[in-house]
């Protein structure tokens, strides 16, 4: 639980100061920045070495050419076609073995108005444009698409010899058969209202077929295309969207009269295997050019990328966004958002980012939410531009956001989701059903944050700190006894009497311990405190470790913390052990406040330190997907903690329990929601609790899975007297439960 600190409003939104390392490169049109990628998708390292055939995995934005550098030149001559390798390039992440590639081209600086064409390598030239470009301008767009001989692409340029910015920022792998996973084709033209063939320019909704077209099978999910814009007589946008659904409140490509846009897109397969395409003025002229298609089908393997019916996340224009136009850096919620169709756990997602009305010339960037910002940037503006590209960007897996960056201008900016990639699209289990059970009577005074350790025919009963003990443990053989203050003072003994160096020294306060055994005389035991000077004074809460040879201690705690949360948004609390009997492997819950959604797990080695990526990189941190107990989620008010999992062999899911609401006040009360592994996907949460208050009790919460003698599964939780919640002389105590798992798990 939350111990003495104060909190923000929970509708706050986080923005976070940035240092300004966006640069410039190269000579590009006056006040317009050209950086290394206005596409960038990453994804998770974990996830990237068991990505399923035909799925995604991110690498750092890098560039494999710029024709303004000596030695990379010339500038795309006309008529001449340019072989760039985009594979196998030491240094760049990308595999010489990789099928696709996902990159971001630029034009730069061409003395006339013109069109860029690309094409895997060996192929004939298509008749499609990647991009099209005006005379002296910086034109960027986003592409997938397949590799070809010797791990190149190749560029045409039709006039003007415009400079040629290629960035690679993620890969496909080869092979087939994978839902969501990727599949290149020969850039084919699917639609060119021009021809005669092709109907006139839009001025009303209609319907193209995609699939069972050109090589896409009936079977597929969303295709990846290029969509150009041109010769229209009004301002406008188009809109892209399933066939079938109703037209979402988002655009695709917008444009002014006159001028040639493109924007690539993935876009969801319809009813009858089609896509509907919507101009809101003028009679502008369609062009719709195919670049690959994704497999369908029920579950996604790992790194497929799922198409949605667009959404609007973000308008600075609307009257509900209070913090008007983009100035610096928003972050901003991606995955899981409701009605966006966008799952947790995406690693990345495809955005359609649109400028509007700036009043100065700049740029805007996306990038994971607290990371470093990058030498990058998505789209160019002038003052009173309407700009729209296609981002793909990775999603901070902590707390779902991406960073918005503008340079100036102060632009008012239309962020569209259309898709994403995922770690695992593995359906959530079905809610437990839940009757709401009331707390049972009193068996230990004095207990709050109660965990117990069952060893050696005892049970060791840990809580937080007292006015005397900084964490006190008590010794138990007998779970039917019902202790007296005094018995119960008489089996407490001190369990760490050293106080950790690193935690606040002028308070007693340390909280929620766990306590695991690991090996033959060896304990670890984890816990809450405050640290000083925290960069966010209203979170200082970190999670510390501590070691012992006896299951009762003492416990030497380490020197420094080992989490202290999501550094910008807040601290980590509640630390809890669950060994996971199916896969024998260890993992640390813990709430991390000020997120979206409180409750993450890190994964533990066999000695209880938290697994790395790399020994440059940080603990891994997972968030529990799926809907979990996010303080926004109602009907659960207040800050989400006290996280404790255990195995239901009788449904082969995974139990998590979870306090909500305010510790001290009689409205704290207890969740559950079903897992299918412990790092999720979990269940929605139940409209009403699993413990409440009753019997006197109120403030039912910290609840915690423990193995009886017997073995049974059982629970400890505490909660106060009713009437005197956090009142001077009153403790919150300590209750017992067997638990009954399956279909319907109570407390009993």
């Amino acid at each position: 639980m939350r111990r003495k600190m104060g909190t923000r409003g929970l509708g706050q939104r986080a923005v976070h100061a940035r240092p300004r390392v966006l640069a410039r490169i190269g000579k590009v049109a006056p006040l317009i920045a050209l950086f290394a990628a206005s596409l960038s998708i990453v994804a998770s390292p974990d996830n990237a070495s068991a990505v399923a055939p035909g799925g995604y995995t991110g690498v750092n934005p890098f560039r494999v050419i710029d024709t303004r550098v000596s030695g990379q030149g010339p500038c795309l001559a006309p008529g001449t076609i340019r072989s760039v390798v985009v594979a196998g390039i030491a240094g760049s992440g990308i595999p010489s073995d990789a099928a696709g590639v996902a990159m971001n081209v630029t034009a730069v600086g061409s003395a006339l108005p013109g069109f860029i064409s690309a094409w895997p390598r060996g192929g004939g030239r298509p008749a499609t444009s990647l991009l099209n470009y005006g005379a002296n301008d910086v034109t960027p767009n986003n592409s997938l698409m397949s590799v070809g001989a010797g791990g190149a692409i190749d560029f045409f340029a039709n006039q003007g010899c415009p400079s040629l910015v290629v960035d690679v920022v993620g890969w496909f792998a080869s092979g087939t058969g994978t839902v969501g996973g990727f599949n290149g084709v020969a850039p084919t033209r699917l639609l060119d209202t021009r021809s005669s063939g092709d109907g006139s320019c839009v001025t009303a909704p209609r319907s193209l077929a995609v699939a069972n077209v050109a090589g896409v099978p009936v079977s597929a999910s969303s295709v990846a295309l290029n969509v150009t814009v041109t010769n229209s007589d009004l301002p406008g946008y188009v809109t892209l969207w399933p066939a079938g659904a109703s037209r979402p409140n988002s655009s695709t490509v917008n444009f002014v009269a006159g001028e040639v846009r493109a924007n690539a897109t993935v876009a969801k397969v319809g009813a009858l295997g089609a896509i509907s395409i919507y101009s809101s003025g003028g009679c502008p002229h369609v062009i719709v050019d195919l670049v690959g298609w994704f497999d369908g089908g029920a579950s996604f393997g790992v790194g497929g990328v799922a198409a949605v019916t667009p959404y609007r996340l973000l308008d600075t224009r609307s009257a509900s966004n209070t913090e008007g136009c983009l100035r610096g850096y928003r972050a901003v919620t991606m995955a899981g958002v409701p009605g966006s169709g966008v799952p947790f756990d995406a690693t990345a997602v495809l955005l359609n980012i649109t400028v509007v009305s700036p009043n100065a010339s700049g740029y805007v960037t996306a990038f994971p939410d607290l990371a470093t910002p990058p030498t990058a940037s998505n789209l160019n503006f002038r003052a009173g531009q309407v700009v729209a590209n296609g981002v793909w960007v990775k999603v901070n897996s902590d707390n779902h956001r991406v960073t918005l960056f503008a340079s100036g201008g102060c632009p008012h900016v239309i962020v569209d989701i259309v898709g994403a990639a995922v770690s695992s699209m593995q359906p959530a289990p079905a809610p437990a059903t839940v009757t709401t059970q009331a707390v049972t009577g009193v068996k230990w005074p004095d207990v709050s944050d109660p965990a117990v350790m069952t060893e050696g025919g005892k049970y060791y009963v840990f809580g937080s700190n007292t006015n005397v003990r900084n964490i006190p443990v008590r010794t138990v053989t007998d779970l039917t006894r019902t202790y007296t203050s005094n018995s119960w003072e008489q089996a407490t003994s001190e369990a760490m009497p050293t106080r950790p160096s690193w935690a606040r020294q002028n308070e007693k306060t340390l909280w929620a311990p766990t306590a695991a055994k690991l090996a033959p005389n060896f304990y670890v035991m984890y816990f809450a405190a405050n640290r000083p000077n925290a960069p966010q004074p209203w979170n200082p809460q970190c999670i510390g470790r501590a070691y012992a040879s006896l299951p009762q201690g003492p416990y030497t705690p380490e020197t420094a913390p080992i989490t202290c949360g999501i550094e910008g948004t807040g601290g980590a609390l509640d630390p809890e052990y669950f060994h996971d009997p199916v896969t024998d492997t260890s993992y640390l819950l813990a709430a991390f406040s000020d997120t979206s959604s409180s409750i993450h797990v890190i994964p533990v080695d066999t000695w209880g330190t938290p697994i790395q990526q790399s020994d440059a990189a940080p603990a891994r941190v997972i968030e529990l997907r799926r809907a979990l107990v996010g303080k926004q989620t109602p009907p659960e008010p207040g800050f989400i903690e006290n996280p404790s999992m255990v195995y239901d062999a009788a449904t082969a899911t995974y139990l998590l329990s979870y306090s909500y609401g305010d510790w001290n006040a009689a409205n704290y009360s207890t969740g559950v929601v079903r897992c299918a592994s412990p790092v999720g996907p979990c269940s929605l949460q139940s409209p009403t609790p699993w413990l409440a208050s009753g019997n006197s009790r109120t403030g039912t919460g910290g609840l915690s899975f423990f193995a009886g003698l017997d073995g049974s599964t059982r629970a400890v939780y505490a909660s106060w007297p009713q009437g005197h919640e956090a009142q001077g002389g009153y403790w919150r105590a300590g209750s017992l439960a067997v638990v009954a798992t399956g279909s319907v798990p109570t407390l009993r």
